[in-house]
């Protein structure tokens, strides 16, 4: 960023005319030193800088008033107002060649005597566009933006049953009854009783 030293420039000259210098028909009230009526800036890329300044207060004929243009890349420009035949109003053009050539911002700062006023305006200029003064910007109310879709449930799966083969028990004989089984015979336990002793009788024996 370059610095410059101040440069002062008188409402005299013909290259600060602007519009032949007009008044409104009827002017506000007069306030105090340093209130501001209005102060507009119109100014694009490679092109002169246009300000339209309208004091809120009644300028003395012997305390002129300093406005100062600086830019964010280092001009510092002072612009002088002591011209009262335009009464309350001051509308000063600074030639292109003063101001950078690419995009960059701005402040307005003002004095009047021992009232000093910063940041009166401010702005800024981009090159390709038109410019952007600084400040809150006023939007219109925008309805809100609707809720996001919900995604889609994919349905649930049908259950799937898995094939069975049947499965036919195997099938046993029972067990033999061994008390019917023909081939096993029952041992006979009755035993044929001894023969007695054969009594010999003596026919000549009488006892």
């Amino acid at each position: 960023m370059v610095s410059r030293a101040p440069m002062i420039v008188g409402l005299t000259g013909a290259v600060l005319l602007l519009g032949g210098g007009a008044v409104a028909a009827v002017l506000p009230e007069p306030r105090s030193p340093g209130d501001l009526d209005s102060i507009n800036v119109n100014a694009s890329c490679g092109s002169d800088m246009h300000l339209d300044i309208g004091w809120g207060w009644e300028p003395a004929a012997d305390i002129p008033i300093i406005v100062t243009v600086t830019t964010s890349e280092g001009e510092v420009i002072q612009l002088v107002d002591d011209d009262l035949s335009d009464l309350r109003g001051f509308h000063p053009v600074i030639p292109a060649d003063q101001l950078p050539d690419t995009s960059y911002s701005y402040t307005v700062d003002f004095s009047y005597g021992d009232i000093v006023v910063t940041d009166a305006f401010t702005g800024e200029v981009r090159c390709g566009s038109e410019p952007i003064p600084s400040g809150t910007p006023t939007t219109e109310p925008t309805d809100p933006p609707p809720p996001p879709e919900p995604d889609p449930v994919p349905p649930d799966p049908e259950p799937i049953t898995p094939e069975v083969e049947p499965v036919t028990p195997e099938t046993t004989d029972p067990d033999p009854d061994e008390t019917t089984d023909p081939e096993v015979g029952v041992e006979d336990e009755t035993t044929e009783a001894p023969a007695a002793d054969a009594v010999v009788s003596d026919a000549g024996y009488t006892g």
